[in-house]
């Protein structure tokens, strides 16, 4: 599927409520069918629709006394509904200025599913939704890893939004498949297993595939090796190093261990062997030992993702 959800919503709520939830779902990442997003001139509107309602993963509908009066908003809850029956959940219900009464006038089926309510303002809405999205995505398939690292314990943090346990968890997991040993915590100072040119080089392009997934996966594509890379592929000049820090937030400030981050801020790459003091709540743009430690491991996962793309031919 194309879209994390489709937004069913009459237009007397389009602008006081869908299009904004519609863009704040989008600064976290969420693959959104909105009808303003997707429809150019000429378009056939039901066409259209039906596409969206079949390439989403669920459905937003936003009941309102204006929703429940139209005819067309409700073929689009029927089309999820018929959906649910077969698919499991898929529906997740938002409430704009109504209350239990009402919706049990319009639907008694719809009284009885757990919804978010715009009264208590769309952050609120968006928060629910993201969590709705993250219970009910399926697990990654079964993790193999190229030298037998087990990658469950990231992919629970992960999945329960510990970004910063998820980040030193991937760094020891970067340093174990480069075949050198963690020699204590990350966020201690001094030397504890760093990495160095070769080391990275030589990485398995299968680890480094399944530490990129679930970063992507659980992000909902804002992190992870294909998020930083696509940024290095639209960066010109000299100074790459300092505008790639500028995009990704690594410009002489504190780590945000929060999904709303930057696209690209997470992972932060482990230590360079030239580094011998380790503060992984804090990058400097002027460390230019782990520049470099950034773009060789970025370099290698294209190598990695080239590789992967001549074999598939």
């Amino acid at each position: 599927m194309n879209y994390d959800i489709f937004v069913s919503h009459a237009s007397e709520d389009k602008d006081e409520i869908a299009r904004p939830l519609a863009l704040l779902l989008q600064k976290y990442g969420i693959l959104v069918w909105l009808d303003d997003f997707e429809l150019t001139l000429g378009d056939s509107l039901r066409r259209s629709i039906d596409y969206g309602l079949s390439q989403s993963h669920f459905g937003v509908v936003i009941l309102s006394h204006a929703f429940f009066a139209k005819e067309w908003p409700q073929k689009e809850l029927d089309a999820l509904v018929a959906r649910e029956d077969g698919q499991g959940k898929v529906i997740l219900p938002i409430w704009h200025n109504l209350g239990k009464n009402d919706i049990i006038k319009y639907s008694p089926l719809l009284a009885d599913k757990l919804a978010a309510s715009t009264s208590k303002g769309l952050p609120n809405v968006a928060d629910k939704i993201i969590r709705a999205i993250q219970k009910n995505y399926n697990k990654c398939n079964v993790i193999k890893s190229a030298c037998g690292i087990n990658y469950d314990t990231l992919r629970n943090l992960l999945e329960s939004s510990q970004w910063k346990e998820a980040n030193q968890e991937s760094s020891r997991l970067l340093i174990r498949s480069s075949g050198r040993e963690v020699l204590g915590p990350l966020d201690m100072p001094g030397m504890i297993g760093t990495l160095g040119d070769r080391d990275i080089y030589e990485l398995p392009c299968q680890d480094l595939k399944i530490l990129d997934k679930l970063w992507s996966k659980y992000s909902y594509g804002r992190f992870g090796f294909s998020a930083q890379a696509g940024i290095i592929a639209e960066i010109n000049g000299e100074n790459i190093w300092d505008e790639f820090c500028h995009r990704v937030g690594w410009n002489h400030s504190k780590i945000i261990y929060e999904l709303h981050s930057p696209v690209g801020h997470l992972p932060t790459p482990p230590p360079h062997y030239h580094i011998h003091h380790v503060d992984t709540d804090y990058i400097n743009n002027m460390d230019r030992a782990l520049w470099w430690n950034v773009a060789t491991i970025l370099a290698r996962f294209k190598e990695c993702t080239v590789e992967k793309s001549v074999q598939d031919k």
